[in-house]
């Protein structure tokens, strides 16, 4: 795998780039969702989108809050990590939760890695069955282990309001972030969809 443009990230950027980056996948036999792609904005023309998915669940940025000088282009990148000031810190330095801080990415230029699927099959276009709000609140003192269970426990309980029981991780929607989600229902067996601003989690 060879890699051609490094790019830094800050602020309202890193801080999508790392949204994306949660819903990266990790299973060594689907490669091809290991890496952020990005693409043309379908909002905004001249402008750019990010996606990232594991196969569960898709993460979509539209469009990214990159300046024009981040040297951001279409293609596949590799998210290398994130840093609470824009200074690249040692991994095992690196928090888990940065805002407003910095993010590192690489573009992959030449690598043998089948083309990342179809994911407009995973966006309902019909209207959903049941609409409500969501915010999820994290701050630094969720992260401490007294406060996790609680995380875990409300996430659980916004799933069970759902008119028919629902099953998401609880993971999934922590990382989802501290931010006002318009949240669409589409039955017990459908998907369920996050919007905010210009993020969307399916």
């Amino acid at each position: 795998m060879t890699y051609g443009i490094f790019a830094e990230a800050f602020g309202r950027f890193a801080d999508e780039l790392y949204f994306l980056s949660r819903a990266l996948g990790h299973d060594e036999t689907r490669p091809m969702l290991h890496h952020l792609v990005i693409e043309p904005s379908e909002k905004n023309e001249g402008e750019f989108r990010g996606l990232a998915s594991d196969g569960y669940r898709l993460h979509i940025v539209d469009p990214l809050s990159c300046p024009n000088d981040a040297g951001i282009d279409c293609g596949r990148w590799r998210f290398l990590g994130v840093s609470p000031k824009p200074k690249l810190k040692l991994k095992r330095e690196l928090p888990k939760l940065p805002k407003q801080g910095a993010a590192f990415m690489a573009k992959i230029t030449l690598c043998d890695i089948p083309p990342f699927p179809d994911y407009g099959k995973k966006i309902p276009s019909d209207r959903p069955l049941y609409e409500t709000a969501f915010q999820f609140n994290l701050t630094k003192g969720m992260m401490r282990m007294d406060r996790v269970g609680q995380a875990v426990t409300r996430a659980a309980a916004f799933t069970s309001s759902f008119p028919e029981p629902t099953t998401i991780k609880p993971r999934y929607i922590i990382d989802l972030g501290t931010e006002n989600w318009h949240v669409s229902w589409y039955g017990q067996t459908g998907a369920v969809v996050f919007e905010s601003d210009n993020r969307k989690a399916v």
